[in-house]
């Protein structure tokens, strides 16, 4: 550790040092030296902040604080602390870490909302005043607003970090029973795009497979197969080696088979305060067929919808193509006979 003194002379705890950024590890907190604002924006590490959600956000809150180029150790070590709160609230609650989404007045608000709840109205405002100061900034002179437009958040899919997330949150519960539910949520409506009320009446025995391929029967008007994504096949093959064919893979104990009781169980889960819905992960399997282009009848078919007009807010958030000469051709082969 440098023992030279400071430029200002201060002194502090250990000796004479510069900025401290602290970090937790085994409940002691050690100082990381850090000499330049480039340091301290990379060697960050958060507090109160789970290493788990760090790997997720950690980029992100990065990138943004490098976007308003602080220009003393002082100013980006605020500023990380503040945009870390931010955005690891942001993703705890299922909110887009995307630009355009941190930067909504109506997100932050919801924040500030939930600090004020929390922490009181103080620390509400304090947090107003800076985090108004960072997303200003961020958001250009024309911030973004919600309107009629604005993709519904359980229409939103999950990343690929939130997905590898949330295959832990289902294999970290305490019990065999909870892994089990956990798992039978994550893997019919995030890997078969079923809904709650739809993946709770699911039975061993509605599992098909086809040489290497697994889909679900679903009982419906009309009824369908619903094929399960290669991320999440093998924890549907594990379910089905480990259920009877009469019995159902998302277990209850007592009461009637509801909807409402995959919700309830996801909100008493441990383990992380991330925690997945359904809605979304079923929007994130019909993203990824709308995505990967598949015809838009055979997406209605598996994903159970009756009107192209249920596929908008999924086509909304497709990247724009390139106007390019690959674009051409593609367009010119769907017309041949």
């Amino acid at each position: 550790m440098p023992d030279t003194a400071p430029p200002d002379g201060r002194q502090t705890r250990g000796g004479p040092q510069t900025h401290w950024d602290l970090h937790l590890v085994d409940s002691w907190r050690i100082g990381v030296f850090v000499r330049s604002v480039s340091e301290q924006i990379a060697e960050y590490r958060p507090v109160r902040v789970p290493a788990a959600h760090w790997a997720v956000i950690g980029d992100r809150v990065r990138a943004l604080v490098c976007e308003l180029d602080p220009q003393t150790v002082e100013v980006a070590r605020m500023q990380l602390m503040r945009l870390t709160q931010y955005l690891a609230w942001c993703w705890q609650v299922g909110y887009s870490l995307e630009h355009a989404s941190v930067t909504n007045p109506r997100i932050l608000d919801d924040y500030l909302t939930h600090i004020d709840r929390v922490q009181g109205r103080a620390t509400a405002r304090s947090h107003r005043d800076k985090l108004n100061v960072y997303i200003t900034r961020l958001a250009g002179p024309a911030r973004p607003t919600f309107s009629s437009t604005q993709v519904p958040l359980e229409n939103q899919p999950y990343s690929q970090s939130e997905l590898t997330a949330i295959s832990g949150w289902a294999a970290g519960q305490p019990t065999e029973r909870w892994r089990h539910n956990a798992s039978a949520i994550v893997a019919l409506a995030g890997g078969c795009g079923l809904r709650a009320s739809e993946l709770i009446q699911v039975r061993g025995q509605d599992l098909h497979t086809s040489g290497e391929r697994i889909a679900v029967h679903v009982d419906g008007a009309p009824p369908r197969f619903a094929p399960t994504l290669a991320f999440w096949e093998q924890t549907l093959r594990t379910l089905r080696d480990h259920t009877h064919p009469d019995e159902h893979l998302f277990i209850i104990e007592e009461g009637v088979r509801s909807a409402r009781k995959v919700p309830a169980f996801i909100a008493r889960t441990r383990g992380q305060s991330f925690r997945p819905t359904a809605e979304r992960l079923r929007a994130t399997w019909i993203h990824t067929l709308v995505a990967a282009g598949l015809p838009a009848d055979l997406i209605l078919q598996t994903a159970g919808l009756k009107s192209a007009i249920s596929l908008n807010p999924y086509l909304a958030q497709l990247p724009r193509r390139s106007d390019s000469p690959d674009t051409w051709a593609q367009v010119h082969a769907a017309g041949q006979p």
